[in-house]
């Protein structure tokens, strides 16, 4: 105990307080313990010689309560507390007190009658006055709700003396009415006993509410002196826990009855104001936006709750309010505590304090209610937990306010020597930049002249006669030292930047040209995570400019890259506008949209700071230096424009960057590029097509075909969906496989036939059927054209074009066409039987997209075998017919002719369920799969993973 009083505190101005504070909390704890612990002879429980009964109308009298009428009302009570719990019925108690006569009348030494419940609003004793067989009854009253109050003996509770002489075999009546919670003991004690406990009760209670009081004072002082808001949300709330505690205990019907009554009658007005500023200073304390952000916004939660309790308080609706605030108060309590752990394991040093004083207040809250419940015994000790543990909050929020300001003062000491050391250190950054960019221009040519040799010795051998392995061994050599000279070129720009001289280019240019070609390589990033890349140029856009395309173009591929990076779900749009144009002079609009995890407002402008990102976990996940967007903006100034961003956490965010240019002479361009563009930007564009397709390959290339056609497609994987499709949605046309699982293409088309009421949607047949044995029932299903698999772009753009302009249903006219090239190249093995060059014409010549297609092909191929396998084993004819068919037209799609074969042999052995037949085609497709793999590895198109295999199961 000497070790703890001579404790050095190490707070500044609170020591000497809470030495002192400590010492008054042993001895109350010291003195409670001996209230319990003293001599109990001269006292006595009513409760287990009483009886009672409940009077739910409350209009009972003594007289009837009195009378043999009532006695078979009241029921035996054998516990020593009497538990009433939540009710507004009015309670009676009946009982006898032995021993009256004997016992002495001198003041001090007459029994005294105490009901140990403050907060009890009506309290009436009615004692019997005469003999066995009078009726006659002296009330006393008491009770904070009482009009007229009879005691003469005034305490926290009410306190009836005895008078000196009475009937002991007639009963004593305890009338009992309140609106909270009806928890007492009764008890007949000794004028000694009743002293001994009356000056304990009062020394605890004032030691307690004194050293709430201390803490309000001193902190007070403090805010004064501060005027930090924490320490004045800590004096309100302290402060409301007082007086709600001085109604709790009934302390102030000590000093005056009709103070008793104001605090009493309130007293859940205080409760809920103690409640409003606990959250107050919980979330200014630990800081919760910063450390504990979920139970931030459960603390705002609960604010409109407390609200709606201290409205019900104020309209005395007291009874409601007793139960809503006991609630309220529990829930509160447990966020409170929780948040305090959070920000303690935030590393908010003072959280440890915070959460010491809020632990010792819920454990009296719960020592308290386990009392009121009847778990834990009706002593002193148990109904003054809640006080005593307030008293020891009070105290350690003070120590955590306390550590709180010697944090901050450390904090500022070290925030002052972080800014010497940074102003020392900026001195030293500064003369190593002004080093950097010197060597930076001096090794720049060195190392470009270099790299440029390389990538121009690596062209001249690529036109030489290289086999397909060297060729594409060679392209990977190149684009690794394209990559290389332009993170060179990046470096050097900035540094360029710097120095504030930076290059620009003025030529001739087609901003859509331009800028299409660049946006399209990005599509394949944005495929592999599922997500919707659009590129959009206003028609009032001038196609012929000048100016510096090559920076423009940087500028929207690092903010587009960067939105496809940051963006999981949804879409990326690329977007040009013209903002102004006078004369010969445009200022475009360029927009870069997107549906990502969004920048937080506090960090939007550091992500422009060079070397910065708005997360410093960003580098380890995504990658990146954080240069891109500082030097994007700065190009964008360089060229006379500006770049800016509107970003909202978790909503995405949208770039925005203008750039002045000249209008400028028509750019040439070859006539297929010029075909090409303009059908793609002009009578296809936004062109609204159902694809009805099940495998998930032949999806994959035709999405990727009308995406470069500028259409806006919606994927149904049966017949089914694409009928649900249609009734939903408008569609301008329909692109309908054949053969599909749950409905196939032709009963879908008679059902979207069926359904049409006016305008009839123009409906393309795809499928790897020869289109002689498909024709009658394509016309019979009622569909307007045929697309042969594999579908190529020429064909399908020109099949979409007839649509758009009128001309009419061609089914009948079009026959199937076939091309047999022989000439050997990089993407075609004749020793195989495949042609990845079909593929790549259908994708438009985008090698990036064909090694997508080809990674897609060899992970469903496999799956789709097997699928096979299984109908097979199980004997399901029509699943094999149907899987055959989708097989085919996969194979065909891939440019597999002898796989693509194979399984039309296997389509047509199921249809006539020949099962020795099947059996030998299906083990031959897995050989095939098995050998074209290895080809497409060879080339150089595959990686193939080390134990894969494409045996049959």
């Amino acid at each position: 105990m000497t070790e703890i009083l001579r404790m050095r505190i190490p707070l500044h101005g609170l020591a000497s307080i809470l030495r002192w504070t400590f010492i008054l909390s042993m001895a109350m704890c010291t003195v409670a313990a001996a209230v319990e612990t003293g001599p109990r002879a001269s006292a006595k429980d009513i409760g287990p010689v009483s009886e009672y009964f409940g009077d739910q109308s409350g209009n009972a009298t003594i007289e009837q309560v009195a009378s043999e009428a009532y006695e078979n009302k009241f029921r035996s009570h054998t516990s020593h507390t009497f538990n009433l719990g939540f009710s507004r019925a009015v309670h009676w108690i009946k009982f006898r007190i032995e021993d009256g006569r004997r016992v002495s009348t001198a003041g001090s030494s007459r029994f005294v009658l105490t009901v140990d419940n403050p907060n009890l609003e009506h309290v009436a004793l009615y004692i019997p006055v005469g003999g066995d067989g009078e009726r006659r009854f002296k009330v006393l009253r008491s009770g904070w709700g009482q009009v007229v109050d009879s005691r003469d003996v005034r305490f926290l509770f009410p306190v009836f003396r005895l008078p000196a002489t009475f009937n002991e075999q007639r009963f004593f009546f305890l009338r009992v009415q309140t609106s909270y919670t009806s928890i007492f003991a009764v008890r007949v004690l000794s004028g000694q006993a009743f002293e001994r406990l009356s000056w304990s009760i009062i020394a605890v209670t004032s030691i307690a509410l004194g050293a709430m009081a201390v803490m309000i004072l001193y902190n007070l002082a403090v805010f004064f002196v501060l005027r930090d808001r924490t320490y004045l949300y800590y004096v309100c709330y302290i402060t409301f826990q007082l007086l709600a505690q001085m109604g709790f205990v009934g302390f102030v019907g000590l000093v005056n009855k009709e103070c008793a009554y104001l605090f009493e009658s309130n007293i859940h007005v205080l409760s809920c104001c103690m409640a409003l500023f606990a959250l107050m200073f919980t979330r200014s304390f630990l800081i919760t936006p910063r450390y504990a952000p979920r139970h931030d916004l459960l603390l705002r939660l609960t604010i409109p709750v407390i609200l709606a309790c201290l409205f019900l308080a104020t309209v005395h609706l007291r009874f409601e309010a007793n139960i809503l605030t006991q609630a309220v108060g529990t829930w509160m309590c447990v966020v409170i505590i929780s948040a305090g752990a959070a920000g303690l394991r935030s590393g908010f040093r003072p959280a440890r304090y915070f959460l010491i004083a809020w632990t010792i207040l819920v454990s009296g809250v719960v020592i308290f209610l386990a009392r009121n419940a009847g778990i834990l015994p009706h002593t002193f000790l148990t109904r003054s937990a809640m006080l005593i543990a307030a008293a020891l909050e009070s105290i350690f929020l003070a120590l955590a306010l306390a550590d709180r300001i010697r944090l901050m003062r450390e904090e500022s000491e070290g925030l002052k020597r972080e800014q010497y050391e940074l102003q020392n250190a900026m001195l030293v950054a500064e003369e190593a930049n002004r080093a950097k960019s010197v060597f930076v221009a001096n090794i720049s040519h060195e190392i470009r002249t270099p790299l440029n040799a390389i990538l121009g010795m690596i062209d001249l051998v690529m036109d030489d006669g290289l086999t397909g392995r060297q060729r594409e061994r060679l392209r990977i050599a190149k684009s690794a030292a394209d990559t290389l000279l332009s993170l060179i070129n990046d470096i050097l720009d900035f540094s360029k930047i710097e120095a504030g001289k930076i290059d620009l280019e003025v030529t001739d240019f087609s901003i859509r040209r331009s800028l299409s070609a660049k946006v399209s390589v990005l599509k394949s990033s944005s495929r592999h995570k599922n997500l919707v890349l659009e590129f959009q140029v206003d028609d009032r856009v001038p196609d012929n400019l000048r100016g510096d395309p090559n920076r423009i173009n940087q500028i929207v591929l690092n903010l587009t890259s960067n939105a496809i990076k940051f963006t999981n779900d949804g879409k990326v749009l690329v977007r040009v506008d013209l903002q102004e144009q006078v004369d010969e002079k445009v200022v475009l609009a360029f927009t870069v949209a997107d549906t990502g995890i969004g920048i937080p407002q506090d960090k939007i402008e550091l992500i422009f700071d060079r070397f910065s990102q708005a997360d410093s976990s960003t580098t380890r996940k995504e990658g990146g230096t954080g240069l891109g967007l500082p030097i994007s903006r700065q190009l964008a100034r360089a060229m006379g424009g500006d770049l800016w961003v509107e970003s909202e956490l978790g909503a995405g965010s949208t770039f925005h960057f203008t750039v002045p240019l000249q209008l400028g002479n028509a750019v040439a361009l070859p006539d297929h590029e010029i075909t090409q563009e303009m059908e793609a930007l002009g009578e296809l564009r936004g062109m609204s097509v159902l694809l009805a397709e099940d495998n998930a390959f032949n999806q994959a290339v035709a999405l990727e075909v009308l995406e470069k056609l500028g259409c806006e497609v919606v994927l149904a994987v049966d017949g089914r969906e694409a009928v649900q499709a249609c009734a939903a949605q408008h569609f301008d046309v329909i692109l309908m496989d054949i053969q599909m699982p749950e409905m196939d293409g032709l009963d879908a088309t008679r059902i979207i036939r069926a359904k049409e009421t006016s305008r009839r949607i123009p409906i393309i047949a795809q499928t790897a059927h020869a289109f002689a044995e498909d024709r009658p029932r394509c016309l019979e299903a009622g569909m307007d054209d045929y697309v042969s698999k594999p579908i190529q772009t020429s064909d399908l753009l020109r099949c979409l074009r007839r649509f758009t302009s009128g001309t009419g249903r061609s089914l009948e006219n079009r026959s199937a066409q076939s091309s047999d090239k022989s000439t050997e190249s990089p993407k075609r093995d004749g020793k195989n039987q495949f042609d990845l060059t079909v593929l790549l014409e259908s994708l438009g010549g985008d090698e990036e997209s064909l090694r997508e297609m080809v990674d897609l092909f060899f992970a469903q191929a496999p799956l789709m075998l097997d699928e096979l396998r299984t109908a097979e084993q199980d004997n399901d004819w029509e699943k094999l017919v149907s899987q055959s068919h989708t097989l085919k037209g996969a194979f065909a799609t891939f440019g597999a002719a002898s796989l693509r074969d194979t399984a039309q042999e296997t389509e047509g052995a199921a249809q006539q369920r020949d099962v020795k037949k099947v059996g030998e085609l299906t083990a031959r497709l897995y050989e095939e799969l098995d050998s074209l793999e290895r080809a497409v590895v060879g080339l150089g198109y595959l990686v193939k993973k080390a134990g894969t295999t494409t045996e049959p199961p």
